[in-house]
């Protein structure tokens, strides 16, 4: 049999081969294969979905290709643009010692405000003498006695059937998980 890249030449040169591997051109100017004395005509189906014959061609031809090799001053050029961008555009590994530790003095502050804010807001809407906000209250005091019946029942489920129902909700998850791939790569991916 012919090489992919033998039968392309041949058919650019206008010259089919009757071996039963060559590609010519038919007098309508159509890609015909000469396979056992059947012509095969390349572009039926193709945009339908069905071009096989020329999908295949197409991939031997693309994986008969040597590997191309990038320039030797590529991969220089490429560790110097890496090298020369900021501190800040890289990994938090890459930083400075300082800043590393003033970033992680702001987020610390950042979360300790954030939870005065937050507790500020409960003791303010927790005190009755705020006006309009008696409803607030009692909503609050709802979802407290909510939590805490929330809290008596998990409590009163033995431990074991806690670990028992995350491993079914594991177990079900993967299973899930399992069946969107299946489902996947039956419908979808076209080996």
């Amino acid at each position: 049999m012919t090489e992919p890249r033998d039968r392309l030449q041949g058919e650019r040169d206008g010259v089919g081969s009757d071996r039963g591997g060559g590609f010519g051109r038919d007098q309508g100017g159509a890609l015909e294969g000469k396979r056992g004395g059947a012509g095969l005509d390349l572009r039926a189906g193709v945009g339908r979905g069905e071009g096989g014959a020329l999908e295949h061609l197409v991939e031997e031809l693309a994986r008969s290709q040597p590997a191309r090799r990038a320039p030797a001053s590529l991969e220089a050029r490429v560790f110097a643009q890496i090298a020369a961008r900021p501190w800040w555009s890289k990994g938090f590994a890459h930083w400075p010692v300082s800043a590393r530790a003033a970033f992680l003095v702001a987020s610390f502050g950042f979360i300790k405000l954030t939870l005065v804010g937050v507790m500020w807001v409960i003791d303010f809407v927790r005190t009755s003498d705020v006006a309009g906000v008696d409803a607030l209250h009692r909503t609050s005091n709802a979802v407290s006695a909510t939590v805490s019946l929330g809290s008596l029942v998990f409590n009163a489920i033995p431990a074991v059937w806690l670990y028992m129902g995350a491993a079914v909700g594991f177990a079900l998850y993967a299973a899930l998980f399992g069946l969107g791939t299946f489902a996947y790569r039956t419908l979808y991916v076209q080996r």
